[in-house]
């Protein structure tokens, strides 16, 4: 369309680090006092801030959970939904886990299924709630089927971040692009349109999807 040559621009666009500030072990303030680099905030996200191009995953603070590593287009899609705090909520796709944490921190008396159909991602997305200490995460690894089929009309919320094409990791470095080609994002149609037909099960009263258009 219109705007195909918007995006192939967009993805010349400098690579945007951020961080997503977890609340379950450090308020904003506490971390501002502490924290020995520069932080700068995302208007949508209040526990979100830019950050500068320095690797931060091997830091103090990350290691204790203090903080995650998240592009600041990933923490839009929350702040889609106005949370109560007490909800029950499904993450159908959620490794690496960004959404989940987020999630999470908006729910303190609610509980979150984690799930994650992929069993070596699922390993990954546990590692990632464990160092956030959260508590009101449940870790599945399943099919949207299975998840239906024993949890029913459970849910009030239900998030699916459907496997994507994969463009966005271009500013992440020359080799990504080197290794990304058009046929990629085929197997994924599957995976896609089985997890939409699926959530389809799923009686609930809010509803939202994150989708990466494949075509």
């Amino acid at each position: 369309g219109g705007e195909f040559e918007d995006f192939k621009e967009s993805l010349n666009n400098p690579l945007q680090k951020s961080i997503y500030i977890n609340q379950n072990k450090i308020s904003v303030e506490n971390f501002k006092n502490i924290v020995d680099f520069s932080i700068e905030q995302i208007p949508y996200e209040k526990n979100g801030f830019y950050v500068d191009n320095e690797k931060r995953g091997r830091h103090a603070l990350h290691h204790a959970g203090a903080f995650y590593l998240q592009e600041p287009s990933a923490m839009f899609t929350i702040n889609a939904v106005e949370f109560n705090g007490n909800e029950r909520v499904l993450d159908m796709c959620s490794a690496p886990g960004g959404k989940s944490i987020q999630i999470a921190n908006r729910i303190p008396n609610g509980v979150l299924i984690s799930n994650e159909i992929v069993k070596s991602r699922s390993e990954i997305l546990f590692s990632n709630i464990e160092r956030m200490g959260l508590k009101n995460v449940i870790i599945s690894n399943d099919t949207p089927e299975n998840i239906a089929k024993a949890y029913g009309n459970t849910f009030d919320i239900v998030l699916v971040d459907a496997p994507c094409s994969g463009e966005g990791m271009f500013r992440r470095g020359e080799d990504v692009v080197k290794e990304w080609y058009p046929e990629i994002p085929y197997p994924f149609f599957d995976t896609k349109n089985q997890a939409l037909y699926r959530i389809n099960h799923f009686p609930i009263y809010k509803y939202f999807l994150y989708l990466y258009h494949l075509k």
